[in-house]
């Protein structure tokens, strides 16, 4: 069983402490602490790996990590669930980390774990959802973000390109209060439902006849049975030649160790194939056709299902 013996937690604890206010020395011992997580995980079973977690969150090292503000937030959970929309927004630079009144090491560990893959991949895929939307044929009349957050992808679409209604999906009532606040002028319907509610409303006459669907933080939290179904219930409120556009975490994101061991943010990764066969209970008739890609960092998977005319 490969773990990280106790004198080795205690070595990256001290040295954190000691070289808080060296930035570049605090990215070196969290890329060699992150490695190591990923090496534990990898080698061994479940049931070993969340026994090793457990031992880990009792060390002295886990206090000073959640010293940053996003493993912090993403652990405590304020909102029921890691990953929540203010979460993301300090990785768009929408909240100030220097202005929450973090120590010097929270600042440093934030600074580094902001440019390791997940966050990197999580900042692509605004760009990428927002080119989805720019690059349409033409204006989309009805479009639809299912788990939409704080629908940061609108700040980097022009005006003329946004959508004529855009219908904002989220069980989080905050972060729908917060998109309308934002977007004030903007044609956003909020649609407050937990995805268990979309699913099973399929006679709501407001989830119907969508032009594009997407989502891109949602699937990385059911496991695949679950996850086609919704595909099959998204897929079915697409008008004909609608578009269903689906993100998910790739399996071999870097960050998972550091991410489930110190941040308590366990999420399901799919690769290119599993993202093909989210699809494969949908009658191959009713679809025009299916593209899977992989964004530009390579850290996120992509699946575009285009609905039969």
């Amino acid at each position: 069983m490969n773990v990280i013996d106790q004198k080795r937690l205690d070595r990256y604890s001290d040295m954190l402490h000691e070289r808080a206010g060296h930035k570049l020395e605090v990215f070196s011992i969290m890329s060699e602490l992150s490695e190591s997580l990923r090496e534990v995980r990898k080698s061994n079973n479940l049931d070993q790996w969340t026994k090793f977690v457990r031992h880990f969150r009792t060390h002295r090292l886990f206090a000073r990590l959640v010293e940053d503000p996003f493993t912090s937030r993403a652990f405590q959970k304020p909102r029921g669930y890691a990953g929540d929309a203010v979460m993301l927004d300090m990785l768009y630079d929408e909240t100030p980390i220097s202005n929450v009144g973090i120590s010097t090491l929270g600042q440093s560990i934030f600074e580094y774990g902001s440019t390791t893959e997940a966050p990197v991949a999580v900042r692509q895929r605004r760009v990428t959802v927002a080119q989805l939307l720019y690059n349409a044929k033409t204006r989309p009349s009805r479009v639809m973000s299912v788990a939409c957050g704080h629908l940061r992808e609108l700040d980097l679409i022009e005006m003329s390109r946004i959508p004529e209604a855009i219908f904002a999906l989220d069980q989080d009532s905050e972060s729908l209060a917060h998109v309308l606040n934002r977007y004030p002028n903007y044609p956003i319907k909020p649609l407050p439902l937990s995805i268990k509610e979309l699913v099973i409303q399929k006679d709501h006459q407001e989830l119907k006849h969508f032009d594009l669907i997407y989502s891109t933080g949602l699937f990385d939290y059911f496991s695949q049975r679950i996850a086609k179904r919704i595909t099959q219930s998204l897929f079915r409120m697409l008008r004909p030649e609608g578009r269903l556009f689906i993100a998910n975490f790739s399996p071999s994101i870097q960050d998972v160790g550091y991410m489930e061991c110190v941040m308590d943010w366990w999420l399901v990764y799919r690769s290119q194939l599993e993202m093909a066969d989210l699809v494969s209970d949908i009658p191959k008739e009713r679809i025009d056709h299916v593209c899977t890609t992989r964004d530009v960092c390579g850290h996120m998977n992509h699946i575009e299902i285009v609905k039969a005319a």
